[in-house]
C-alpha cells in the first residue's frame, strides 16, 4: 500500500511527517490490498459538490473516501481520501486540538472507509471508532502533536 499526497501546505508537511506511520498503520488494516490510495485536500466548494453529487446531502463534510478494488494490482489507484481543509481546522478549533492530529485522523477514517467500516449504525461507528483510535495511537507516537 502506498499513500500519495495531493495538497498545498501546511496540510503536505503534516502529510510528510507522518507519511511512514501512516503507511504502517494502512498495512495493518484489514481489508486495505496492494495500490496507491491518494489523499487529498479539497476546498469546502467541492467537498459540498462531491456530497451533493454521491450523498445527495448539502451540508460540509469532513472526509470523503472511495475505494477502487483491484485485487492483486499494485500499480493501480486502490482509493481516495477526500478531506477538507476547513472542516479540518473547525474540528480542532472545536475540539481543542491540533490541525495536524485532525487531519491524520481523517485519513484513518478515510482509510477505515475504503477497507469496508461502516459508520451508519452505533455499533459500526463504535468499533470504527476504537480502531481509529487504536491506530492514530501508533501514527501519533512517531512524534508528538505539532
Amino acid at each position: 500500500m502506498v499513500l500519495e499526497f495531493f495538497g498545498g501546505q501546511p496540510w503536505k508537511r503534516y502529510f510528510d511527517g507522518r507519511v511512514a506511520a501512516l503507511g504502517r498503520a494502512a498495512a495493518n488494516i484489514d481489508g486495505l490490498g496492494p495500490g496507491r490510495i491518494e489523499v487529498s485536500v479539497l476546498t469546502p466548494a467541492s467537498m459540498r459538490a462531491l456530497t451533493a453529487r454521491y450523498f445527495g446531502m448539502t451540508y460540509d463534510t469532513d472526509v470523503i473516501s472511495f475505494g477502487y478494488p483491484q485485487p492483486g494490482r499494485v500499480d493501480t489507484l486502490a482509493g481516495e481520501v477526500l478531506i477538507s481543509g476547513r472542516e479540518t481546522i473547525r474540528q480542532s478549533e472545536k475540539y481543542g486540538e491540533t490541525a495536524e492530529y485532525v487531519f491524520v485522523m481523517l485519513i484513518l477514517h478515510g482509510l477505515l472507509h475504503i477497507s469496508g467500516m461502516e459508520d451508519v449504525t452505533l455499533s459500526g461507528r463504535r468499533k470504527m471508532e476504537r480502531r481509529q483510535s487504536h491506530l492514530a495511537d501508533s501514527v501519533l507516537s512517531a512524534g508528538q502533536k505539532s
